[in-house]
């Protein structure tokens, strides 16, 4: 019951603050495996963050997100500027 009356405040308030609940929710199911296979993977390459980085898709992927954020930047100024 406690758990239930905690977790409904904390959704009350992600409400209040205007804070989408489902990647929130999403964060907690998968936050924990992501770390696991994370430590997992630096681990096999005896601390070598370098793994991340070999791929072509990587690099595609990274690509995706800086085009993605410069977006997202280059539309909130130009809504500012307006």
């Amino acid at each position: 019951m406690g758990t239930m009356l905690i977790a409904g405040v904390i959704g009350w308030l992600m409400g209040k603050v205007k804070i989408p609940t489902s990647p929130a929710i999403l964060d907690l199911i998968l936050g924990p495996m992501a770390e696991k296979n994370f430590r997992t993977a630096l681990l096999k390459s005896s601390g070598n963050v370098g793994v991340f980085f070999n791929t072509p898709i990587c690099w595609f992927f990274l690509a995706l997100i800086a085009f993605t954020l410069f977006g997202a930047v280059r539309g909130q100024l130009k809504k500012k500027a307006e």
